[in-house]
């Protein structure tokens, strides 16, 4: 009986040891990494210091007008200041090759520091993109190359918070980057409908959801006298740009989520959910989750009083269809006239259609979702014509008109948009629709 109680005594001992040993070597093993996380955190912290000192003393290296025409804005008679950008610019990115290429644990804590460095990488690409394009340094790795040409960090976002980002650092250039319907044109249907159909509209609140740079707020400022106007937006930066455009006495701004309205609009002093006259969506319905769009039209439908109306403008999908057939038509004729005496111009419609297969899967394009990413990174979903009736009258809403506008050829090959190929066949869906006077 004394032997076993011994023997039971070393067994727990021996456990009790092995327990502490382990122990041990875990709280070794914790300080050793967080160790290591904040050197590298000071490290990264240490040179980003240093670029944000650099940049406040040659504030033209944070000027986007600048940077992306940087061979022009330091020509070689400006050899200094040349120098002295492309110094810079690779400090830049050094400085993200670094976040991208952690060495420590990478498995535990890599995806976390792209993840916190995130909007560091888009602002690098916003600013400095062309000169990366155009001097890719030896130093970067082949893989961290790729991944700045295909914003892959979004991969380490959630997809709203990397819509945000996108929204956040296209501002700056906003107008030359995105083709806008508001853009001046002999006939805008939109303007004219405005001029023609809400002359009663005075004295009425406004809200254009999604207002972006503000083009829409300063036409209906200027255009009618409307009580109150509310710029909604869920990007900063977006609805400061929106306030530089236009910042008359009857605006207001208001940061928001279109998916949840109801609490957030229920937060404002003024009392207009459920009191707005007339609601626009100009090109904002593209969600990146499908199951966002019913419920995006559904917090608009509810934030439009009893009788008022809500004007839109989507996004068509069959024009994201056409582009790809247009791209395939491209691609045969490209490959016949390369092979114009070779047997293999037997099999050009067959090598065009997996090229243009190819092209599409890298853009991202998916049939039954519709969704699209013509850079291959920003996916939005556009909305098909047949489904835009079940979505607005799922709502609550009642259809009152709904057309097919096409974009100017013109317009189209000024903003270099592919599908200026098709000269008019771009286009998107002007939709007019009523919430009921009697809500069930």
């Amino acid at each position: 009986m004394y032997i076993m109680n011994w023997q039971m005594i070393t067994a727990i001992a021996a456990a009790i040891a092995a327990a502490g040993a382990i122990t041990a070597a875990g709280i070794a093993f914790y300080v050793y990494t967080e160790d290591k996380k904040a050197n590298t955190y000071r490290y990264l912290a240490d040179l980003y210091y240093e670029i944000l000192r650099l940049g406040l003393k040659y504030p033209d290296f944070l000027n986007p007008e600048k940077t992306q025409k940087y061979k022009e804005a330091w020509p070689s008679y400006h050899h200094d200041m040349y120098i002295r950008y492309d110094a810079y610019a690779r400090m830049c990115w050094a400085h993200a090759e670094d976040i991208y290429d952690v060495k420590f644990l990478h498995f535990f804590f890599k995806r976390d520091f792209r993840r916190l460095y995130a909007c560091t990488f888009e602002r690098y690409k916003s600013l400095h993109g062309v000169w990366f394009q155009d001097n890719i340094p030896s130093f970067l790795l082949h893989g961290f190359v790729d991944f700045v040409k295909l914003n892959k960090w979004r991969d380490y976002l959630d997809e709203r918070e990397a819509d945000l980002l996108r929204w956040c650092n296209v501002v700056e250039d906003y107008d030359e980057r995105i083709l806008n319907p508001l853009l001046p044109e002999d006939n805008n249907t939109l303007c004219n409908y405005i001029e023609n159909n809400l002359n009663e509209a005075k004295q009425k609140v406004v809200a254009d959801f999604g207002c972006g740079n503000g083009k829409l707020i300063k036409f209906l400022c200027e255009e009618k006298n409307f009580e109150n106007v509310y710029g909604i937006d869920y990007s900063d930066t977006m609805l400061k740009m929106a306030k530089k455009r236009c910042n008359s006495s009857n605006v207001s701004y208001k940061k928001m989520d279109l998916t949840n309205l109801e609490e957030e609009m229920e937060k404002l002093e003024e009392e207009i959910y459920g009191e707005i006259d007339i609601a626009f969506s100009i090109n904002s319905i593209l969600p990146r989750n499908p199951k966002d769009t019913p419920i995006i039209l559904d917090e608009i439908y509810k934030a439009v009083k009893p009788g008022g109306l809500f004007i839109a403008i989507l996004l068509s999908f069959d024009t994201i269809l056409y582009l790809k057939e247009l791209w395939y038509k491209r691609r045969i004729e490209h490959l016949e006239k390369r092979y114009k005496h070779s047997i293999k111009k037997l099999g050009s419609k067959l090598k065009a259609r997996w090229d243009t297969y190819r092209e599409f899967k890298r853009r991202k394009l998916n049939k039954r979702k519709h969704l699209y990413a013509d850079d291959g990174s920003n996916v939005q979903r556009f909305i098909h014509e047949n489904k835009i009736k079940p979505l607005f009258n799922k709502a609550g809403f009642e259809l009152k008109k709904t057309e097919k506008v096409t974009y100017s050829w013109k317009l189209c090959k000024e903003y270099n948009y592919e599908c200026f190929l098709g000269k008019k066949d771009i286009w998107y869906w002007f939709v007019v629709a009523k919430k009921p006077e009697k809500v069930n």
